[in-house]
């Protein structure tokens, strides 16, 4: 939702940086794996309770993804592999943070909170996936309350502002919903297909 409305916004800053980049040699691959390895920091941070590194290290995880979309559109390198393999490693990092979190609630014996990191972690799962298997069809899936942008800036909110458990009961709530929502879509779109 943020991207569909907020993007256009910081598109013409994010192109600016982007073309710096470029003149000093980066590539948006290249960039896709510093965001990935960021990503990997933030969650060794989170599991060992440092919330306030492990949010800075997923801001500039963050930054790095708005970035190499823009680099290639820039650098016009952008392929449809490129697509398909900075969406797998925005998985891997996904899954990296709330197992990081997940991992500092089961050191600190807070079961319950840990379960619900988990239900968050696949609730952002489901998410994508919905999408990408809708892809598969002759129906594009761009419809969904909350996406990466939204699950990176509730992460990001929450530990730096210390509110980390109600960030998970709404990224958890908001995630599933989100896939709800893709079900009933694809029910909708396929059932027209099918006919």
């Amino acid at each position: 939702m943020l991207r569909k409305y907020f993007y256009p916004h910081i598109e013409p800053t994010l192109n600016e940086a982007a073309s710096v980049l470029h003149s000093k040699g980066l590539k948006a691959d290249i960039l896709t794996l510093i965001g990935l390895m960021l990503s990997f920091f933030s969650a060794a941070a989170y599991g060992m309770g440092l919330f306030f590194f492990g949010a800075m290290f997923l801001l500039a995880s963050g930054l790095c993804d708005m970035l190499d979309g823009a680099l290639a559109r820039q650098t016009k390198t952008g392929t449809a592999f490129g697509a398909f393999f900075d969406s797998v490693i925005d998985r891997y990092a996904d899954f990296f943070i709330l197992s990081g979190i997940l991992i500092h609630y089961m050191n600190g014996m807070e079961y319950g909170v840990a379960t619900l990191a988990l239900v968050a972690l696949l609730g952002s799962m489901l998410t994508s996936y919905t999408k990408a298997r809708m892809e598969c069809f002759p129906a594009k899936c761009d419809i969904g309350l909350i996406e990466r942008p939204e699950r990176v800036i509730l992460i990001f909110a929450g530990s730096f502002f210390g509110f980390m458990v109600p960030a998970l009961w709404v990224l958890a709530i908001l995630s599933h919903f989100t896939v709800f929502q893709r079900i009933w879509f694809a029910k909708e779109q396929l059932s027209k297909i099918s006919r």
